[in-house]
C-alpha cells in the first residue's frame, strides 16, 4: 500500500511540474505573439486614417 501511495504521489508531482513548465513556456511565447498582432493592426489603423484624409 506504501509503494503504491508513493509511486503516485511522484507521478503526480511530476504531472503537476510538466503542466507549469508547459504554461510558463505557452504564456512566455504569447504575449509576444499578440503584441506584433496588436503592432499590425495599429499600422493597418493608421493607413486607413490617412487614406480618409486624403479623400476628405
Amino acid at each position: 500500500m506504501d509503494t503504491i501511495t508513493k509511486s503516485l504521489l511522484v507521478i503526480c508531482i511530476i504531472l503537476v511540474i510538466f503542466i507549469i513548465i508547459v504554461l510558463i513556456l505557452y504564456f512566455r511565447n504569447t504575449p509576444e505573439k499578440y503584441a506584433q498582432k496588436c503592432q499590425k493592426k495599429n499600422e493597418v489603423d493608421e493607413e486607413i486614417e490617412k487614406e480618409l484624409k486624403k479623400k476628405h
